[in-house]
């Protein structure tokens, strides 16, 4: 006999066997098998299964069996009937594969399912199926049979949902999500072979897109083969790619992936998050390596942000097996640009101050509650290094490190370092909102030849002063759960003292809002006659206690032709000031003088402070003042505001406590050319007040 027509005859006998099948399942009504199907169903699971629609049955080289009205019973306390229903249930199986056992479903399609998970008050999820109980040689059996079971699992290539909903209610927490799909297709040439993943549709409000590639199904069932993961989601303008492996997909265990997440727009982004940013945020792009740990938690190596010209590179650890998340790790940037990133606060005008009287703020310190609750969410333990920090003001630090730490509400930067304006700047600053009393801020501050003209010059300001080094010491703690409190209660010191710099007078009348500043403009007999003025030295000395600073002849300017001390206090709770203030001339500057100590009062609120003749030290030459102020101005103020010293004092050392202050001098007399002093002068200071207010309206930018 030939080979070829043992072969015919096989192929004949076969084609015969496949007719006969046909012909049996085509006679047979399959709908006589709904009972056997459901029965089966509630004794796999403990739950009803109900076809409500037809059983039809396609007899082809590829049969396909479709149950339409499909219902899956909900546990008994469930909100309603069913925990799943389907429209429309189709699956379409290869023939010739089952005459050898092997079951291979070419396609399984859903449309309209509808799946809700619900937990109760208990904590219990309603998939949680209540399974009769059985003997250990029954649990054997039945794990012996799942395994086999999943060996012998279909040969799916195409399944694909359509229209699906699936609702998540919490009723122990609160929490609702909804997710739909317009549609989700999963195909795969084989058990063995890659499966490709697309799909859209939304989660809650925010739609979003998903494609890409993930290992064979068949990898799934074998624990000794890492599982491959490949996958673009895109939503609310921003996109997320993954590429990398999980070793235990069944229990989200030996993660291993690439994450790289481009928001092109993060203003749009936050909105669809119910979020705010500012408008002009520019690209956000994050690219790391995550992975769990072996004590629960997750970490980030390579990690890689960019915002703009900001960027951030480090590893990062969180940790979730202590009582709160902790986490821990190092981040390094060569610059991060806050005056970039946060949204302005004002025109490019408002520097000017001229006219700015309606925008001014009526408080400086924000009484809003601090957001101090997250500080016991979780505990961190950081470390910072940034090359270059751009301030929201324009001032530029370089070289900034720092540690920062926090455990239970005691947050705490320490050490922290930087360079500025070519001198160091260092501090210490902790916050600790750990106990249910106010919260707690210390702060200790320290610079060193921080010069201050090129400090002015980074926010704009580089006419005002040439060289200056400024020395800075801080040591300030208070209590409160906002800005204006914590501000109202600071107890400790605060001490400038800036040295040698040359002062442009022209630019200080022009440009700066600074009160000390524009202080020492009003107070220079020289600021008309001399374009620039040389600061040999200024100092701020002051004592805080309960949010009120106190200076005893603790503010001092001194030059080669004159000098300005100051006493008084500002109090940081009311957010008001009141300061006495005497300028001393040498002998010989050119200047015919009479001496009138202690004649200026700068006074009211810090936000829109007045400068007045104080009537104590200035009672017999209230009358010429104010005739200077009215005629003159501010030049005309500082010559008479002056009190005449062979050689000048060494304002800055007293200031400092260096030396100790000079015995108040003799009263002296008013000058011959004064005009004589009227019957009241009370009356003729308060009306030399109405003058100087006119005068000086426009000395704090009003």
């Amino acid at each position: 006999m030939r080979v070829r027509t043992v072969l015919k005859g096989l192929g004949i006998a076969v084609v015969a066997a496949v007719v006969a099948v046909a012909a049996i399942l085509m006679s047979v009504d399959v709908n006589q098998y709904r009972g056997v199907i459901e029965e089966q169903a509630e004794a796999a699971t403990g739950r009803d299964l109900s076809i409500g629609g037809p059983i039809e049955l396609s007899i082809s080289l590829s049969p396909a069996v479709v149950l339409q009205d499909v219902a899956f019973a909900n546990a008994p306390w469930g909100s309603r009937p069913e925990m799943v229903t389907a429209r429309r249930l189709e699956a379409q199986v290869e023939l010739l594969p089952l005459l050898s056992g092997e079951i291979k479903v070419r396609r399984l399609v859903l449309v309209g399912p509808d799946v809700l998970l619900e937990v109760n008050e208990d904590g219990v999820g309603n998939w949680a199926l209540d399974l009769p109980a059985s003997d250990g040689a029954a649990e054997t059996a039945a794990d012996e049979a799942a395994t086999a079971g999943r060996q012998a699992l279909p040969d799916l290539q195409l399944v694909r949902v359509e229209d699906a909903v699936v609702v998540y209610n919490d009723r122990s927490t609160g929490e609702k999500r909804s997710l739909s799909l317009a549609a989700l297709e999963a195909a795969a040439q084989g058990w063995n072979a890659p499966l490709a993943v697309q799909g859209s549709g939304r989660l809650d409000d925010l739609s979003f897109s998903l494609a890409g590639t993930l290992g064979p199904l068949s990898d799934l069932m074998n624990t000794a083969t890492v599982y491959p993961v490949v996958m673009k989601v895109e939503a609310a303008g921003a996109t997320v790619n993954v590429d990398g492996s999980i070793e235990a997909p069944e229990e989200a265990r030996g993660i291993d992936l690439g994450v790289a997440v481009s928001v092109p727009e993060p203003a749009a982004t936050a909105r669809a998050f119910n979020a705010a940013a500012p408008a002009d945020l520019p690209a956000l792009r994050i690219d790391g390596r995550l992975s769990d740990t072996q004590e629960g938690g997750w970490s980030v190596r390579n990690l890689a942000a960019s915002l703009g010209d900001t960027s951030l590179a480090g590893a990062l650890t969180v940790t979730l097996d202590g009582p709160r998340p902790k986490v821990t790790g190092t981040l390094s940037s060569p610059l991060i640009d806050l005056a970039a990133l946060l949204p302005s606060e004002g025109g490019e005008g408002d520097a000017a101050g001229a006219g700015q009287s309606a925008d001014m703020p009526s408080r400086l310190f924000a009484d809003t509650p601090l957001p101090l609750a997250g500080l016991k969410a979780a505990d961190a333990n950081v470390e910072l290094a940034v090359s270059r920090l751009v301030l929201p003001d324009g001032m530029a630090l370089a070289d900034v490190t720092g540690k920062v730490s926090l455990s239970n509400g005691r947050l705490m930067v320490a050490p922290a370092s930087a360079r500025a304006g070519g001198g160091t700047v260092r501090a210490e600053v902790t916050l600790d909102a750990s106990s249910e009393a106010a919260p707690a801020v210390a702060l200790t501050l320290r610079t060193e030849d921080v010069m201050l003209g090129r400090v002015l010059a980074e926010v704009g300001q580089g006419d005002l002063i040439q060289e200056g080094p400024a020395d800075v010491r801080l040591d300030l703690t208070g209590r409160g759960g906002s800005v204006a409190a914590i501000m109202g209660s600071l107890d400790g010191a605060a001490v400038v003292s800036v040295g040698q710099g040359t002062i442009n007078n022209d630019a200080v009348r022009s440009w700066t809002q600074d009160i000390a500043l524009r202080l020492i403009d009003s107070l220079n007999p020289f600021a008309s006659k001399d374009k620039y003025t040389v600061l040999q030295c200024g100092v701020v000395n002051l004592s805080l206690q309960n949010g009120v600073a106190t200076s005893d002849r603790g503010i001092a300017v001194q030059t080669p032709k004159f000098h300005v001390t100051g006493s008084g206090t500002v109090n940081l709770g009311t957010e008001t000031l009141d300061m006495a203030v005497k300028t001393g001339v040498r002998e010989g500057a050119g200047l015919a003088t009479a001496n009138l100590a202690n004649l200026v009062r700068l006074r009211g609120p810090l936000t829109d402070p007045t400068l007045a003749v104080d009537p104590l030290g200035a009672a017999r030459t209230a009358v010429s003042a104010g005739a200077a102020i009215a005629s003159g101005g501010l030049s005309l103020l500082a010559e008479q505001v002056i009190e005449r010293t062979a050689e000048p004092e060494d304002v800055c050392a007293v200031a400092l406590g260096r030396k100790p202050a000079p015995a108040p001098a003799q009263e002296q007399q008013a000058a011959p050319a004064q005009p004589s002093v009227p019957d009241n002068p009370l009356d003729a200071v308060k009306g030399m007040g109405e003058n100087l207010g006119e005068g000086l309206k426009g000395l704090f930018g009003r």
